[in-house]
């Protein structure tokens, strides 16, 4: 599996809490925002701190954070990642 097929799997699971979200399962877009930040966590993964942060927010807070989470998920769809990873750049961790 590439990087990008990971990261649109984990967009897909914010798109799911967004849609959670506006359907009233707070407690359902919870559980898919924990799942991302699981996949955030992995070693493997390198991403912005604030990736993490908006995460925490959405853990504690999906109605209220749902316009973070719907960024975030346009965020990791977003086609500079898929040049960003061809070209062996990384973002953050040293």
């Amino acid at each position: 599996m590439t990087p990008e097929n990971v990261r649109f799997h984990a967009a897909g699971h914010l798109a799911a809490a967004v849609a959670l979200v506006q359907s009233g399962n707070i407690d359902g877009a919870k559980t898919l925002c924990r799942i991302v930040r699981q996949y955030l966590d992995s070693p493997r993964v390198d991403n912005p701190p604030a990736f993490r942060e908006t995460l925490d927010k959405a853990i504690a807070d999906p109605g209220g954070e749902v316009s973070n989470i719907a960024r975030l998920e346009e965020m990791f769809c977003h086609q500079d990642n898929a040049r960003f990873e061809g070209a062996g750049l990384r973002f953050g961790k040293g």
